[in-house]
């Protein structure tokens, strides 16, 4: 059984008007994340559709980062989208336009201090 990820997502680049962004995702844990899945989801935490992104279903080894381009459709509100990273061993979430890194995790033990958590989830502000 694989430990646990933790992701490390951060917003490199947002160009609304080209409906674009570029993040960097680093695996910050000593266990690799595997088949690691993007989804970009809206403020009603939906699929946004269609998003396409530079890379899919991928491993990343503890330490490892990959650059991520993705694109959006025009309709979708760039301040209300959220990057929703999935490996088989951890999810994760990004808001850019907010810093807010949300971890699901299926036990709270692994929540830093003064998260706070709510059906499995925590949510953790780190300004903006």
């Amino acid at each position: 059984m694989l430990l646990p990820v933790q992701l490390a997502p951060r917003l490199v680049r947002q160009d609304a008007a080209t409906h674009s962004l570029t993040y960097e995702l680093v695996n910050a844990s000593a266990t690799p994340a595997v088949a690691v899945r993007l989804t970009l989801l809206n403020d009603q935490q939906q699929p946004v559709l269609p998003a396409y992104f530079s890379n899919g279903y991928f491993t990343l080894l503890p330490g490892e980062y990959r650059i991520i381009n993705g694109q959006y459709p025009a309709t979708a509100s760039p301040a209300a989208l959220r990057l929703l990273a999935e490996a088989y061993n951890g999810h994760y979430s990004f808001r850019p336009s907010c810093h807010v890194l949300v971890f699901y995790e299926s036990l709270s033990a692994f929540a830093p201090a003064g998260a706070t958590n709510k059906g499995g989830r925590c949510s953790i502000q780190d300004g903006g």
